[in-house]
């Protein structure tokens, strides 16, 4: 597990989901901000349901490229949240 500090965010991840999923040829032109509502961190996981892989903190900005539903796919740091742990800006 690493810790890596990204601006004022520190994101902790597993250094086995740092690959980049290129597969995804969804258009982002819809994506959108949002505020984590977790305290103190909210799990990011692989896959809806899935394994965590890190972990971002309560009132951080996430950038979210699209939304499944109850689970949204966020850019950094990259896997899905749980819809009902963030908030849209």
């Amino acid at each position: 597990i690493g810790v890596r500090l990204v601006g004022s965010e520190m994101c902790i991840r597993d250094r086995s989901s740092l690959v980049t999923d290129t597969t995804d040829t969804r258009d982002q032109s819809d994506t959108f901000r949002a505020v984590v509502k977790a305290n103190p961190y909210l799990n990011v996981r692989d896959n809806p349901s899935g394994n965590k892989v890190g972990a971002v903190g309560e009132g951080k900005i996430v950038d979210v490229l699209y939304s499944e539903g109850d689970w949204s796919r966020i850019v950094w740091p990259s896997g899905w949240v749980h819809n009902g742990y963030i908030k849209a800006l």
